[in-house]
């Protein structure tokens, strides 16, 4: 927990030197460990190594040090999502997990900005995955807006990619987003 902590201190910098040592320090596979292995029974660890995983990679500026930092999560997108999928199915009544669904979402949203990384989240049934938390979690405010986020970024240049999103029901799902926004417009804003 203390290690979660510390990393996710850390982490949180726009200073894109300390991202690039964090990087090269392996403290991407660092903080997927950390997931691994506190995450799994502390929601509150889950919580704080995720949260250090979205600062390290959310801010990225784009420079090639950045673009190869969103890429090489593309190689975590079948643990996260399915480290993901098990806090959801043990989250019964919806209330436990919901700030990590949302911290989730904004990392995933993050690592779709990257193709490579999209198309390994693509491999690994995101589009499926996070309809279902949209679902799952339908009146958290923050739940649907970090998933349209993710959606924006997922599908915003490759076709197959559109077409999933577009097969999974998402249409659906977003329909029922407007209407609530539409009857609320703060749904949808910070």
């Amino acid at each position: 927990k203390k290690a979660a902590f510390l990393a996710s201190r850390l982490t949180w910098s726009p200073a894109v030197r300390i991202r690039k040592e964090l990087w090269e320090r392996e403290g991407l596979e660092i903080l997927w460990r950390t997931i691994d292995k506190v995450g799994t029974n502390d929601i509150l660890a889950a919580e704080t190594a995720c949260g250090a995983l979205l600062n390290l990679i959310v801010d990225a500026t784009g420079d090639d040090t950045d673009q190869a930092l969103k890429a090489s999560t593309g190689d975590l997108s079948e643990g996260l999502l399915n480290f993901m999928e098990a806090w959801s199915e043990r989250d019964r009544d919806g209330t436990l997990a919901v700030s990590l669904v949302v911290i989730m979402l904004r990392v995933f949203a993050s690592m779709a900005v990257s193709r490579v990384a999209a198309v390994s989240l693509y491999h690994h049934g995101a589009s499926e995955k996070v309809l279902s938390w949209m679902v799952k979690y339908g009146s958290e405010r923050k739940v649907q807006q970090a998933g349209c986020t993710f959606l924006r970024n997922f599908a915003a240049e490759n076709l197959r990619i559109c077409e999933a999103v577009f097969s999974a029901g998402y249409f659906e799902h977003l329909a029922e987003v407007m209407r609530q926004y539409l009857a609320e417009p703060r749904f949808l804003a910070d």
